[in-house]
């Protein structure tokens, strides 16, 4: 599940057959919602992180008050996300060869390079740290400290709650079920697209001749004839 986190079983009843058919979909992986911005508390102290969010801020904006502080918002998003693209990928390459490095030094350990492994062994783990706080932030759960080895169980639970929040089937009010994504968008835009368009009403003529009249034909006269110039004169 960890590397199929889409993949679901859909379970198909046959009228035909007293066996159901069981259809493994793997999950439609370009059919990726847009990812929402959050801010990384790692920024917090990073080199250009200051420099981006003021270059950023200070753009030239016209209009009013409320659109400069909108747009200095969206500029400033932006920024942060172009600036720290590739942040998670370069920590995940330094992770690596650290390890790597690490392993050689064991292996061929001598007095000579005992400063060099020990310098390597505190990059390594300033840099599990690192990786720690981007899922620490990712799975929204409370937070365990017990070692680098929290990672894999925080991207698990990441992954579980995308799960959870994830819309795999639709059924219509006539009982038809949408499986695909365009065919769930497909369904939502045509239903709220009617949902306050007028279609009559049904039933209605039914109970009309029970609600009692409080309006007499004379009292209707009066109430829909047109408004002359003297009884607006007189009303003022």
């Amino acid at each position: 599940m960890v590397s199929s986190p889409n993949a679901k079983v859909l379970n198909i009843v046959k009228s035909s057959s007293d066996h159901s058919l069981l259809i493994l979909n793997s999950g439609d992986p370009s059919a990726k919602p847009p990812k929402k911005f959050s801010f990384d508390k790692r920024w917090i102290g990073m080199a250009g992180f200051s420099e981006t969010v003021q270059r950023a801020w200070k753009s030239s904006v016209q209009g009013t008050p409320f659109f400069k502080l909108k747009e200095n918002v969206k500029l400033t998003r932006v920024a942060l996300l172009q600036w720290s693209s590739s942040f998670h990928t370069k920590n995940q390459l330094l992770i690596q060869s650290l390890t790597q490095k690490l392993e050689d030094l064991r292996a061929n350990k001598t007095s000579s390079n005992w400063n060099d492994w020990e310098r390597t062994r505190k990059d390594l783990n300033s840099a599990h740290h690192f990786e720690e706080l981007f899922w620490q932030q990712k799975s929204k759960f409370k937070w365990l400290k017990e070692g680098d080895g929290n990672t894999i169980f925080f991207h698990a639970f990441v992954q579980h709650r995308r799960k959870l929040n994830a819309i795999t089937r639709l059924v219509s009010a006539r009982g038809e079920e949408f499986f695909t994504q365009n065919d769930m968008e497909d369904h939502i835009s045509d239903f709220y697209s009617h949902l306050f368009t007028s279609e009559g009403t049904l039933g209605g003529e039914a109970i009309i001749h029970l609600i009692p009249k409080t309006i007499t034909e004379d009292m209707n006269q009066v109430l829909t004839q047109p408004v002359d110039a003297a009884e607006i004169k007189s009303t003022l």
